[in-house]
């Protein structure tokens, strides 16, 4: 692969693969962020408020 023509064929049929695994990347530190941040955080509290209250208790037949 040293001297040949398929060295910089190679080269370029790889760059359409970094750029998909350069995407790939990004989405899943964005996905991370969003998930692990403030707003996250208030939802599991909201969440955790509502079943937390006698009523959704009740409604799913737990006993606490």
């Amino acid at each position: 692969m040293g001297a040949s023509s398929y060295r910089d064929t190679s080269v370029l049929a790889a760059r359409p693969g970094w750029w998909i695994l350069t995407a790939c990347g990004l989405a899943v530190l964005a996905l991370g962020a969003l998930t692990t941040g403030r707003w996250a955080r208030r939802a599991a509290e909201r969440n955790a408020e509502r079943l937390g209250s006698a009523e959704v208790r009740e409604a799913a037949g737990v006993r606490a």
